[in-house]
């Protein structure tokens, strides 16, 4: 019985090493075919391609600076809305703390008014 389940365990690692060298083998088969593809495509540049290529760059190059410009447009009016924001917060502050002593100085005087009667 041991023989045999040796002779299954054997059997089963030489089937799994014989599919792990085969598929290495294909793998690099198909890298050195790419390669070669690659080599020939990329020898096939012309002086209109690079050409396009520059111009296309340029291009980019000009997005990305209007889009830089916008960008600091935006930050300037979100700098902008901030300091409006902060001026208001700081009146609203001023007209509660003015209408707080308002309220402190109408109670001091009724309170007063009130002794007054007594």
């Amino acid at each position: 019985m041991k023989v045999v389940a040796t002779f299954l365990v054997s059997l089963a690692l030489s089937v799994g090493l014989l599919a792990q060298t085969s598929s290495t083998t294909s793998t690099t088969t198909t890298k050195k075919t790419t390669r070669k593809r690659a080599t020939a495509a990329s020898s096939a540049v012309t002086q209109s391609d690079l050409a396009a290529i520059r111009q296309m760059m340029q291009q980019q190059q000009q997005q990305l600076q209007d889009l830089k410009n916008e960008l600091q447009q935006k930050d300037t009016v979100i700098q902008q809305t901030q300091q409006q924001l902060s001026n208001l917060q700081n009146a609203t502050s001023d007209a509660q703390n003015k209408a707080t002593a308002a309220q402190e100085a109408s109670n001091q005087s009724a309170a007063t008014g009130d002794h007054l009667e007594v």
